[in-house]
């Protein structure tokens, strides 16, 4: 089972593009948290986690990443072990959200930020609270996410869930 949960570790961040100075937009990093539960029979040993943007798959590794809420230092690509009956918390991570400046300057007045540059704002749950008219607009998006759970290489069960920002 996947679920997706309320996360209250990880913070909201907003990263300028070095490369693109002149656009208009801005990345914005909105963590989302998801919870595996193994309820088969065998336990889960392997997995694939795909995302789409807007109906588009995202095919570059560098475009999202993935990882265990215990285990920060792990970026999960194909290597998870859940037991039976166990259950794992997984982070993603987009690295292709984009939000005009506008918006980030409305963002600041709530923050004590000047800088364009790395912005570390509230925890993604109060963030999402906080935020609603923008988490709506970015939920107009047919974004989703895919997992692939396996056993031995032997697909046990697929999930694909719209992400709700």
């Amino acid at each position: 089972m996947l679920k997706e949960t309320d996360n209250k570790t990880e913070h909201v961040k907003i990263y300028s593009d070095i490369f693109k100075k002149n656009e208009d937009s801005l990345i914005i990093d909105i963590p989302i948290e998801y919870e595996i539960l193994n309820n088969s029979d065998k336990d889960i040993t392997g997995c694939s986690i795909l995302m789409s943007e807007n109906g588009k798959m995202l095919i570059n590794l560098t475009d999202y990443y993935v990882y265990d809420l215990n285990n920060k230092g792990s970026h999960i690509i194909h290597k998870l072990d859940i037991p039976q009956k166990a259950k794992k918390n997984l982070i993603v991570h987009r690295s292709t959200m984009k939000i005009s400046k506008k918006d980030v300057r409305k963002l600041f007045t709530g923050y004590k930020e000047n800088s364009i540059d790395t912005i570390k704002l509230s925890q993604s749950s109060v963030f999402r609270k906080e935020n609603r008219e923008l988490m709506n607009l970015f939920n107009k998006n047919n974004d989703s996410i895919v997992v692939n759970l396996f056993n031995n290489n032997q697909l046990l069960t697929s999930f694909r869930k719209k992400i709700t920002w």
